[in-house]
């Protein structure tokens, strides 16, 4: 009992408590569900979504497979539709939902994937930097999950699991090269593995990533420490040998949906997405640059910019600021997510007009 009540007080607990309320008060406000009649499930959620968990409903209920069904026009492979779409395990919540609730379950699950982004980048923060504040670290860790990219992609929900992995992601190579390297190997073999199967797409992306993240933290840790080339060298191992582990985890999921992709239509890569190239002018696009716009391919938000670039701002100019009564910190930090992260759902909301 005293563990239940030691977790449910936890940062992650209440950071993920703190999202989930805030985004229901969100759908709350504007009429969508599981409040009112509309969803967020618009463009390709709308489209295609709700009809794939309807399936996943029946697949759980015995009426369906997994592998291969007669709902797709005259019969068809499903193991490539099931490893993109449907491996995530919060789509099987499905089950308590009827199919004419399914808007209700998109909601419900967006939420969800919003709240579990905060709450593990909540973890990362503690542990990363355990010299910020809790407050500091509710704030970051509710604007990294309500960002530009989360609310976009509210109409592709399957891309949001890479999200709060990424944040597991990273804690692990954090670990793997400054604190604990079997701690960090297994976490980091877990949450890639977690990645890979939840979704393969986001997970390939978040791999790429994490190379990356890799050398800021080794940047980091060598400039705190000396340098050895043999540890350095077995850093780097540990990290290879973690990532090829994940992938071997996941490939009962991974090597069968890249089987199925290969026979299909669309079998070969255009390796000219690869070059780098301007969608406008870099110049003529500083003009579309607005606080109550959504980014797309023409325009920029500077909401997601502005707000870091204030807290440096004030870190610099009054470094021995007072610290503010409780009360006036607690409703400044909500006036601030409130302004520069949740505008970005009240937005979506509003932009779906449905």
């Amino acid at each position: 009992m005293n563990l239940v009540k030691k977790v449910l007080k936890s940062r992650p607990a209440i950071t993920f408590a703190a999202s989930f309320l805030v985004t229901m008060l969100i759908f709350a406000a504007f009429g969508y569900a599981p409040f009112g009649l509309k969803s967020v499930a618009g463009a390709d959620a709308n489209i295609q979504y709700l009809d794939l968990f309807a399936y996943l409903k029946d697949v759980l209920a015995g009426k369906n497979s997994a592998t291969y069904t007669m709902s797709a026009l005259l019969g068809g492979d499903e193991v490539a539709t099931f490893a993109y779409y449907l491996m995530s395990p919060l789509n099987f919540l499905v089950v308590f939902f009827q199919k004419s609730q399914l808007p209700i379950f998109y909601d419900i699950l967006l939420a969800l994937k919003l709240s579990l982004a905060a709450s593990t980048m909540s973890i990362f923060l503690k542990q990363r930097f355990p010299k910020i504040t809790r407050k500091f670290q509710l704030f970051l860790a509710m604007s990294y999950a309500f960002c530009q990219y989360n609310i976009a992609q509210s109409c592709n929900i399957l891309w949001l699991d890479g999200v709060y992995l990424l944040s597991l992601i990273m804690l692990g190579i954090y670990q793997l090269v400054a604190v604990n390297k079997r701690n960090g190997f297994f976490l980091l073999t877990i949450s890639i593995a977690c990645s890979m199967i939840f979704n393969w797409y986001t997970g390939l992306i978040n791999i790429m990533f994490s190379a990356i993240w890799l050398v800021v933290e080794e940047v980091l840790y060598l400039y705190e420490h000396s340098y050895e080339l043999k540890a350095l060298l077995k850093r780097l191992g540990g990290y290879i040998s973690a990532v090829f582990l994940g992938l071997a985890l996941s490939a009962f999921i991974f090597l069968p949906n890249y089987v199925s992709l290969k026979s299909g239509a669309r079998s070969s890569f255009d390796w000219d997405l690869l070059k780098p190239d301007l969608i406008n002018n870099p110049f003529t696009a500083i003009g579309k640059m607005g606080l109550n716009v959504m980014s797309d391919s023409t325009n920029v938000s500077l909401k997601r910019a502005l707000a870091p670039f204030s807290w440096a701002v004030k870190a610099a100019a009054w470094p021995a600021a007072p610290e503010p009564t409780t009360t006036t910190s607690y409703l400044s930090l909500a006036a601030i997510v409130m302004i520069f992260s949740l505008t970005k759902l009240t937005c979506y909301c509003l932009h779906l007009k449905l």
